[in-house]
C-alpha cells in the first residue's frame, strides 16, 4: 500500500498546484491522472456503493475497497492544491466534496470572482511578452475561467481583448481583422499572431546578421590598411643593412638605432664650443658658428 501511496504522491507532486486562476487547466489534468490510476469513479456520486432495494445489502468488502480508493483520490486532490485552497479542501472527507469546495473557491460566480478574472485580463496587457504562444495560452485560461463563472465572451469580444493585450509592434493586426470583417475570428487572430511573431523574429535575426557582416567588413578593411602602413616582417627575408634574416631593411631596428645615434652626435656637435677671443675675452656663439674673418 505504501508503494501505491508513493506513486500517488509523485503523481500529485508532478501537477501544477491548483490556484484561484488555473482551474480550467488543473481540473482536466486531475481527471487524466485519476483515470490513469483507475480512480475516476471515486469522484462520481453515482458510483458510490449504496444499498439497492433489488440487489440487497452491499458487500462490505466492496464498500471497504471503494473507500480505500476514495482515500487515494482524496490524497491526490489535497496535495495538488495550493496551500490556501488545500486548507479548505482537507476539511472534507470524500474526494467528491473536496472537488466541490475547490471548484467553488476557484469558480464562484460572485462579482468579486468575475472581476478578478477580468482584472487578470487587463493586467496581461502590461506584462512582457517573449513568447506569443504562451501569451495566448494565458488568454485562453482567463476566457475559460470567465465562461465557467457565467461570464462568457462573444467571438468579437475575444478578438478585441486579445488585440488589446498585444505589443505595439502587432498593431497592424487590428487592420487585418477589419479587412476580414465577419470572417475575423479568435482562432484566425491567433494564427495571424504566430505568423507575425515568426516574421518579426526572422527580421530581427536578419538585421543582426547584416550588422555583424558590416562590422566584420570594417574590421577587415582596417586590418588591411594597417598591414599596408606597417609591412609585415618576413621570416625568409634578409635585411640588406644588418644582414640578418626575418625582416626587411625598412623595418630594421638596428638601422633605426644607428640613425638615432648619428642624429644625436650631430646635435651635440652643433652645440659644441664655438667662439673666438676678442681682446682676451671669449665670445660664445651658441649653436651657430659665426665667421668673423
Amino acid at each position: 500500500m505504501s508503494d501505491t501511496l508513493d506513486a500517488d504522491a509523485r503523481a500529485a507532486g508532478g501537477m501544477a498546484k491548483l490556484t484561484s486562476s488555473n482551474w480550467s487547466h488543473w481540473h482536466p489534468l486531475l481527471l487524466l491522472i485519476l483515470r490513469g490510476r483507475d480512480l475516476l469513479d471515486t469522484i462520481d456520486p453515482e458510483a458510490v456503493p449504496n444499498r439497492d432495494e433489488e440487489a440487497g445489502p452491499v458487500n462490505p468488502l466492496a464498500v471497504e475497497m471503494f473507500r480505500k480508493r476514495q482515500d487515494r483520490a482524496a490524497y491526490i486532490i489535497g496535495f495538488s492544491c495550493s496551500p490556501s485552497i488545500q486548507a479548505k479542501v482537507i476539511k472534507k472527507h470524500s474526494p467528491i466534496d473536496m472537488l466541490e469546495v475547490a471548484k467553488e473557491e476557484c469558480l464562484s460566480g460572485s462579482y468579486a470572482n468575475t472581476a478578478r478574472f477580468l482584472k487578470q485580463l487587463i493586467d496581461l496587457g502590461s506584462e512582457p511578452k517573449e513568447d506569443m504562444r504562451e501569451h495566448i495560452g494565458k488568454i485562453d485560461t482567463i476566457f475559460s475561467n470567465l465562461n465557467a463563472v457565467g461570464c462568457p465572451l462573444t467571438e468579437k469580444a475575444k478578438v478585441v481583448h486579445l488585440l488589446a493585450t498585444l505589443p505595439s509592434s502587432y498593431g497592424g493586426l487590428a487592420m487585418a481583422m477589419d479587412v476580414l470583417g465577419s470572417a475575423a475570428t479568435y482562432e484566425r487572430l491567433q494564427v495571424h499572431i504566430t505568423e507575425e511573431e515568426h516574421r518579426q523574429h526572422h527580421y530581427t535575426a536578419q538585421a543582426k546578421k547584416e550588422t555583424a557582416l558590416i562590422a566584420h567588413q570594417a574590421s577587415a578593411s582596417k586590418s588591411n590598411n594597417d598591414r599596408q602602413r606597417s609591412p609585415r616582417s618576413d621570416r625568409n627575408a634578409r635585411c640588406e643593412y644588418c644582414k640578418k634574416k626575418g625582416h626587411d631593411e625598412d623595418v630594421c631596428r638596428t638601422k633605426e638605432r644607428h640613425e638615432e645615434e648619428d642624429n644625436g652626435v650631430s646635435d651635440r656637435a652643433d652645440y659644441a664650443y664655438t667662439g673666438r677671443e676678442t681682446h682676451g675675452e671669449t665670445i660664445y656663439m651658441g649653436q651657430v658658428m659665426l665667421c668673423t674673418d
